[in-house]
Formats: structure tokens, sequence, C-alpha cells
């Protein structure tokens, strides 16, 4: 699984980088991103978080202690249920395209804001069907990983990538800096991107139904709205769509003060891009192996258990990204610049995603306890504690970006998330721990003060290296961060084992790992 979402991730960068060339950082890039990001907000505001938050665990309880036979009845009543749902909203989310983009463009009073409306309106539209496609491969995932198969989910995104990245080429090699007024005179350049961009997501959706068979998935058209299994999934809905509404109410607000000034849309969501992605890549694959035992555990009662492997999930998730945090802290310009800072890009400059990834670089480590927590709670099927660690997260996160965004921009929209992660990742340790299971803070320590300390020391290396290094032309400039990336992550190990060493642990142990 790590392999197939390492690949993946890197793949993902590549479309970033081929977006940027491409579309630039400024008024289209901001086009594009508001409508492609409609889809994924509709879908997770609709049907997404309830299916990824609440599937799982119910389809590996039911799966450890029902009968086979009787639980894929249930288990196909609930993708049916859920299918017939999904094209019903995509239905419903084409028709309502030009209502959408008007309210993520309600603070948008420039003289282009008109044009583009029309221009993010006409892109949404071939983008709806993704709505449909993103839900498929949910509840796919959710199937396969209730029977112990998480590499094929992990693999099926680099098929995605390598549409949307052939398809953001041609677009550039045919389109050379196009402007919003162009492609509005232009129906094949939003057909072009439109399509193709839709077509990564059908693909990624298609890849995954031959693995059902593969694992014995037994899935029929079922509807029966009676089900066990469908009752519970419908009980347990009602927090998680709350706490969606929550979340994705923050997104829009949040993107309506990001987009009441030329770039700050594209600068935040191409830094959240590379925000989120030392989660996805080193701490998401560990979280998600281990939910399903999670919720195993808790069903048979065994809180120890079920601490044990939680213990190992967080603490594992947060010192593994804390060295993320601060390579971004080091040298964060000098990687955008290198990664975004061609095609129109370049001509536009990168400052602002550069300053956007400074703000998110302090909530990395944040980021990933906020999501093991809810990942915990979600394996003991406790859907209103979500809800009520998404609401903190949330409130915090727009109260602060609407104090800080005024002062710093958009350094002071991606901080205002950063700090909102990290609090409401301390509320929900303890507030899992009041469920009355058995957390300590001793196995965190030694671990996290290992990684902390390593973390600074690669900080100050890594932000000495690149002053010294970092001159002249782009090959240099790559040399020179992979040159201080290496004295770093050298830096970090040598401070590492020291404190391992003045702990009486040995880095390369049993402890470091578990």
């Amino acid at each position: 699984m790590a392999a197939g979402t390492l690949a993946s991730r890197i793949l993902g960068l590549v479309r970033i980088v081929a977006l940027a060339y491409a579309l630039g950082s400024h008024s289209l890039a901001d086009v594009f991103n508001l409508a492609n990001n409609a889809p994924n907000t509709i879908y997770d505001l609709i049907l997404g978080g309830v299916i990824s938050s609440t599937l799982l665990p119910v389809f590996a309880s039911r799966l450890a202690k029902s009968d086979t036979r009787m639980a894929w009845m249930s288990i196909s009543a609930v993708v049916t249920l859920s299918g017939i749902f999904l094209v019903i909203a995509t239905v419903l989310f084409e028709l309502a395209a030009p209502g959408i983009i008007g309210l993520y463009t309600s603070l948008n009073h420039s003289a282009q804001a008109n044009e583009q409306r029309r221009a993010a309106t006409e892109l949404l539209r071939f983008f709806a069907p993704q709505l449909f496609f993103y839900g498929v491969i949910t509840l796919i995932t959710a199937v396969l990983n209730a029977r112990r198969n998480f590499a094929v989910p992990a693999f099926a995104p680099i098929l995605n990538n390598i549409v949307a990245i052939i398809t953001l080429l041609i677009f550039a090699s045919m389109y050379h800096h196009p402007s919003v007024s162009y492609v509005l005179s232009n129906p094949r350049a939003i057909r072009l991107i439109g399509i193709g961009t839709t077509l990564g997501v059908a693909f990624q959706a298609i890849s995954l139904i031959p693995m059902l068979r593969r694992v014995g998935a037994r899935i029929r058209f079922r509807v029966d709205f009676s089900d066990h299994t469908v009752r519970e999934v419908f009980s347990l809905s009602g927090w998680t769509f709350a706490a969606v509404v929550a979340n994705q109410l923050a997104l829009v607000i949040v993107l309506a003060i990001a987009d009441a000034r030329p770039g700050e849309v594209t600068a935040y969501n191409y830094a959240y891009l590379f925000f989120q992605l030392p989660y996805a890549i080193a701490a998401l694959s560990i979280m998600s192996t281990i939910q399903p035992e999670l919720a195993e555990r808790y069903q048979a009662a065994d809180l120890s258990g079920f601490a044990s492997r939680f213990n190992v999930g967080l603490r594992s998730s947060v010192a593994v990204v804390a060295p993320a945090a601060a390579a971004f802290l080091s040298f964060g310009p000098e990687l955008i610049f290198l990664a975004l800072g061609h095609g129109r890009a370049a001509a536009q400059g990168t400052q602002e995603i550069s300053s956007a990834l400074l703000g998110f670089a302090f909530g990395v480590p944040g980021f990933a306890a906020f999501l093991a927590m809810t990942q915990g709670f979600q394996a003991i099927k406790d859907t209103r504690a979500v809800f009520l660690l998404y609401l903190l997260e949330n409130g915090l996160n727009v109260v602060l970006a609407i104090a800080l965004q005024s002062i710093l921009g958009v350094k002071g929209l991606a901080m205002s998330l950063a700090i909102a992660y990290t609090i409401a990742a301390v509320f929900g340790w303890w507030m899992l721990k009041a469920r009355a299971i058995p957390l300590s803070l001793k196995p965190y320590r030694k671990v996290w003060t290992r990684s902390l300390f390593g973390s600074i020391a690669f900080f100050f290396v890594g932000s000495y290296s690149i002053k010294q290094l970092a001159s002249g032309g782009f090959i240099h400039q790559s040399v020179a961060l992979v040159i201080s990336l290496m004295l770093g992550i050298a830096a970090f190990f040598a401070v590492a084992e020291a404190t391992a060493r003045i702990t009486n642990l040995n880095i390369g142990g049993k402890h470091w790992r578990r």
C-alpha cells in the first residue's frame, strides 16, 4: 500500500507541476481550481463523508461476525442504494452548476468576475460526472479495505493522474498563455480540459471494479431499505453528515475569502496539496491498515488492544511527518519555485504559493494527529465525536482566517488551518480517552521527542545550506535543493540517534518502530 500511495502522490505532484505549467497561478488557474474543487466538495457534502467514515467499520464488523452470505447481501444493499443516490445527486449537481459557482465567487467583485464565473460554470458542467465516479471509488475502496486489500486502491489514482497530466500537456501545447476570455471564446479549450480531467477520475473508478471478484466480494443489485446494515449506516450518517456540512461550509467561506484577491485560490490549493503530501505518503497507510483492526477490537470489547494499536498508529503517523514540516520551513520557497515556476507560472511568479506553504508547514504534525483521532472515533462508530471535532476545527479555521487573511494574506489562511487542526487534535485525544479507552501520554513521549529534536536539527541545517548554495540557474538550484535535503535528513537522524541514546533507546530498534 505504501508503495502505491508513494507512486500515486509523486504523480500527483507531477500533475500539480503540469497544471501550473499549463494554467499558471492566477485568474485562469483560479477558475479551474474553483470548478474542479466543487465535485469534491459536493460529493463530501452529500455522500462522501458518510461513505468513507461509516462504511469501512460497518463492513468490517459485518464480515467479522455474520454469516458470509448474509453479510454480502447487506453490503450489496448499501452499495446499491448509494449508487442510486449518486446518480440522482450527479444530475442535480449538473443543473445547479451556476448557483454553486456563484456561491464560491460571492466575494469576488473584480472587473473580471463575470467572465470568471461563466468560465468556471462551463468547466463545472464537464466536471459534474466526477461526483458519481468519486462515489464509486469510495464504495469499492471500502469493500476492498474491509477484505484487507489496501494495495489496489492505493495504486488506482496513478491512472487518474496520468490521464490528467496528458490532458494538461496537450492543453499547454495547443493553447499558449490563454486567458479566461480566450477559453470562453474557444469552446474546444474548455472541452479538452473538462473532459480530460473527468476521464481520469472515470478510469480510476473503472480500474477498481475487477478487484471485487478477486477478493471474493459478492455484490448484487439489491434494493432493501429495511436491511440491518442499511439502517445502521443511516443511523450513523446523521452526525457524519453534520460534520461534513461544517467542513464544507468552512471550505466555501475560506475559498470565498481567498477569491477576493487574484491568485489566492490557486495559491491556497497548490500549497495545500504539498501540505497534505507527507501525510498521504507516510501516514495514511499506517492508519488505513490499522482502522479495520481497531473496529474489530472495539467490537470484541478489547479496549486495551484497541488502545495499543491506536497508540502505534498515532505516534508513528506524527513522528514520520514531522521532518516534512521542517523541510517546508527550510526550503519551501525553493521547492515551490523549482516545481511550479515554469510555463505560465514562471511569468506570474510563485511567491504566494510559497507563502501559503510556509503557513501550512506548522500544521503538518497536527494534521496527521487530527486525522488519526477521527479514524479512531470512526472505528468505534462514535460519529457524534467526529462531528464535534470537525465543528471545533472548522470554527477555529473560519475565525482565524477572517482575522489573519487581512494581515498576512494567503499565508494567514494557511496558518488558520494549521492552527485549527493542531488544537482540535489535542481535544480529540482527550475526548477519545474519555470514552474509557486506556490511553496514556507515555508511549508518545520518547518517540515524539526524538522526532522533534531531529526535525529542529533538520530545519537549521537545511535552512543554512540552502541559503549558502541556492543561486544560479534551474540546474544549480535543483542540485542545491537535493544537497540541502540530504544534509537535513542526515542531521535529523544524527540528532534523533543522539536523543535515543540519551533516553536509552535504539533508533532502529523495537521502540522506534512501534
